[in-house]
């Protein structure tokens, strides 16, 4: 198959020779299965409201992470592209065994069980596909399962929608999903499944910007729009690239001006940036009713999340030094922060939570995965979460976690395998 980059040059990137989907056990196509079905479980959980089938999705869950584990292991790699991501994922569970130790009378097990489990898919995306050699996988029958994994949750926001219920009050489940944050993540992650079983990823920015605002989050948007710049713009286009910068943002906050649809929640972000940049007053010392009366708005989006995380680094920054290291423990932010929630950005709960060993092997993983993919259309929706994570809570999100690892393994892999090839053949 021959692809163009982001920068316009040709280059040959094939799927594994002999592998099928439709004839591989063992392969890609047992991940693809037990997501899909962990998803199914997830969906009918929510549709039917019994337990029962919530208890099923999570042994899914286990009995997916296991069985992944079982069969990486039994694989044998050709090539070391597992190096890049063996130190930041040693020092990653280095931190987050080190944290539960220490702070193990103040631990959320469910979370800690997902953090622990979903990052370790990364590894087996880079041993499957390391493992494998050869030819393109069946295309007929992944279509047909990436369209399930569409709509089943939309089968589920339907009936929600008819039921009456309202989806986008606090505490209400927004289809198989807590928000629709975590919706938004699940419909940007799936653009990075086609990618690794279709062979190829979509080269259409309106399908990245549509996954983007189809719920109306603002951080994965503005996420998508940033990926889409820096990853799939010609070098040679640099002038024609900041003047779209310059006129999508001009557009941006005009439609915010006269609040037209999506856009409106601009608004208050732009005041908020103000009050907090460029106002004498103390952005700490505001409370949230002088916030409202200030920025004449309800929409606290932004500068409740400022306020809480000014709240989190006030109370990391005054711990003990084995706090610095191993945080307070997962699940502290609910418990120590003066709002009693999670700190709406990642980076940021895994400092407070896991501490700065953990934090270090996180953001290590993330900068590995990019640097190993590089300027080119794969790229963007993982770069899309790995930006997003900055304002929300994904990372508890087990299943579009899971597929965001994996893929991520997958991808990296097979562009290290192609760039190796591309490198014997100019030295041949």
């Amino acid at each position: 198959m021959v692809t163009t980059d982001a920068t316009g040059q040709t280059q040959r990137f094939s799927l594994p020779a002999g592998i099928s989907v439709a004839n591989a056990p063992g392969t890609h196509r047992v991940f693809l299965y037990f997501v899909l079905g962990y998803v199914f479980l997830l969906s009918v959980a929510s549709g039917v409201d019994m337990p029962l089938f919530k208890l099923l999705a999570y042994l899914a869950a286990f009995m997916m992470f296991l069985t992944l584990l079982l069969h990486s292991a039994a694989l044998t790699p050709k090539g070391n592209y597992h190096r890049g991501f063996a130190l930041v994922l040693f020092v990653y569970y280095y931190g987050l065994l080190g944290s539960s130790f220490y702070n193990h009378e103040e631990l959320n097990l469910p979370v800690l069980l997902k953090l622990l489990l979903a990052p370790a898919f990364l590894a087996f995306g880079v041993k499957v596909e390391s493992a494998v050699s050869g030819s393109r996988i069946d295309g007929t029958s992944v279509k047909f399962i990436l369209m399930l994994f569409l709509a089943m949750p939309l089968a589920v926001l339907a009936w929600q929608l008819a039921s009456g219920a309202n989806v986008y009050a606090r505490g209400v489940d927004f289809s198989i999903f807590a928000n629709r944050n975590n919706a938004a993540l699940y419909a940007v992650v799936l653009l990075s499944l086609y990618a690794v079983y279709m062979g190829g990823p979509f080269k259409r920015p309106w399908l990245y910007l549509l996954a983007g605002a189809s719920f109306a989050t603002l951080g994965v948007l503005f996420a998508v729009i940033v990926s889409l710049l820096l990853l799939v713009t010609s070098k040679r286009n640099v002038i024609r690239s900041i003047a779209s910068i310059l006129i999508v943002g001009g557009v941006a906050v005009t439609l915010a001006i006269y609040e037209v649809g999506v856009f409106a929640r601009f608004k208050p972000v732009i005041g908020t940036l103000d009050l907090l940049l460029f106002s004498s007053t103390s952005f700490r010392a505001l409370s949230y009713g002088q916030l409202v009366a200030t920025l004449n708005t309800t929409d606290l989006s932004l500068a409740f999340r400022i306020k809480h995380w000014l709240n989190i680094y006030d109370i990391y920054v005054q711990g003990e030094y084995l706090n610095w290291f191993f945080g307070y423990g997962i699940g502290a932010s609910e418990i120590k922060t003066t709002d009693h929630i999670v700190p709406h950005n990642d980076y940021l709960r895994y400092l407070f939570e896991a501490g700065a060993v953990t934090f270090i092997g996180f953001v290590g993983i993330m900068l590995t995965i990019v640097r190993r993919l590089g300027r080119r259309w794969e790229t963007v929706p993982l770069l899309t979460i790995i930006l997003y994570m900055i304002s929300e809570n994904l990372v508890d999100n087990y299943v579009a976690m899971v597929i965001f690892y994996y893929t991520a393994g997958v991808l990296t892999c097979r562009v290290a395998r192609e760039s190796n090839r591309n490198a014997g053949e100019r030295n041949a």
